[in-house]
């Protein structure tokens, strides 16, 4: 059985290493940033506004949580933060229940 106070344990340490760490922070804002200069900048050229919103929109659904989700488990293996995880018996789908709802 899935524990929530673990997950919400997990989500609250996943949003507090985020915030410390700056290059998953940056993909948070790098695809919305670039999609609103390409619109912006050369949307009115092009004729269509909506192309570029899409395209950046795809690409910031797609991408960020893979690149989010190998972040989270390197700094995670680094930290040795999974054995004390292990240690404190937490169940391996608490953990992705945990992490997959910070990222998504």
């Amino acid at each position: 059985m899935i524990q929530l106070n673990k997950v919400g344990a997990i989500f609250i340490k996943q949003i507090k290493d985020t915030l410390k760490d700056t290059q998953v922070l940056v993909l948070y804002i790098v695809y919305p940033l670039l999609g609103f200069i390409m619109v912006t900048a050369i949307a009115p050229q092009v004729g269509e506004e909506n192309f570029f919103i899409k395209i950046f929109a795809s690409m910031h659904m797609v991408f960020l949580p893979i690149v989010a989700t190998a972040s989270v488990v390197a700094e995670e293996k680094e930290k040795s933060t999974l054995k004390v995880l292990m240690l404190a018996n937490v169940k391996p789908i608490t953990y992705l229940i945990g992490v997959g709802s910070f990222i998504f």
